[in-house]
């Protein structure tokens, strides 16, 4: 890619191609990159794109928001009553402005809501939808996880009051369940995973020990990989992927041991 290349509002690939074809005068903006990436790959790929240019970093959310002005009865009016207008209404309003939030829906919370049994919507094209859960069931049809480094919104959480619940993201203990494997019998995904890293690591090991790799390495080299590749595979002082202490520990043990 041409970084000189120029892109027009039409983010599509085949807009892009002509246009970097004729006009390579003006410096593609990050923004228009990104928006490239995410049309073309998804939001995964585009976050994963903004990490690598370093901006999707940590949160430099240092606590409380100080604001300071002097607002003599001056008004504030916000549009919308999603998650940024309503801080925006509550810090202001601390300080002392006087806030009235317009929103055009029948609710708060912008694209953050739950549905739970008995609500209704409509969607885009006029179709309407009743949930039809069981009591203590819900859905959230926007964003469904508070990532742990958002420390803004975990915060003000904390200070509103607002009740959270842990989210399992990966379940080592959960049963993974197959017809044509393993008998048919169901398998935790930790004895899965554990068993396919210690094989892998334990045959790449072996392929570097016996100089098999196609590109020669230095003992340094080796030593750095071999060393990687025990940590990895929970391998034995060997380089054998076997039922030990590493590998028990992370795959579990077939009793668990006693507090002794």
């Amino acid at each position: 890619m041409d970084e000189t290349a120029t892109v027009r509002p039409d983010l599509s690939y085949a807009g892009w191609r002509e246009t970097a074809a004729t006009d390579r005068t003006v410096p593609m903006s990050r923004r228009h990159l990104l928006a490239m990436i995410g049309t073309a790959a998804g939001s995964s790929a585009m976050y994963q794109a903004m990490s690598t240019l370093g901006l999707a970093g940590g949160s430099t959310y240092q606590g409380p928001i100080r604001l300071e002005g002097d607002p003599k009865g001056a008004s504030v009016l916000i549009l919308g009553a999603g998650v940024a207008g309503l801080v925006a209404a509550l810090e202001l309003h601390k300080i002392g402005y006087k806030v009235q939030v317009l929103e055009y829906d029948d609710r708060a919370g912008g694209r953050c809501w739950s549905l739970r049994g008995g609500d209704r919507f409509t969607e885009l094209g006029g179709f309407e939808q009743t949930c039809d859960f069981d009591k203590g069931l819900y859905f959230n049809p926007g964003p469904w996880r508070i990532p742990y480094h958002h420390s803004g919104i975990l915060d003000y959480c904390k200070r509103l009051g607002v009740n959270l619940e842990p989210f399992i993201q990966v379940n080592y203990n959960a049963y993974l369940h197959a017809r044509n494997a393993f008998g048919g019998k169901p398998q935790r995904l930790r004895h899965i995973l554990s068993d396919f890293h210690g094989s892998i690591a334990e045959l790449l090991a072996n392929a570097v020990s016996q100089d098999k790799l196609d590109q020669p390495v230095t003992a340094e080299d080796k030593e750095l990989l071999l060393a990687a590749l025990r940590q990895w595979g929970a391998l034995d002082a060997n380089y054998a992927y076997k039922s030990g202490v590493l590998s028990s520990d992370r795959r579990g043990y077939e009793r668990d041991p006693g507090g002794a």
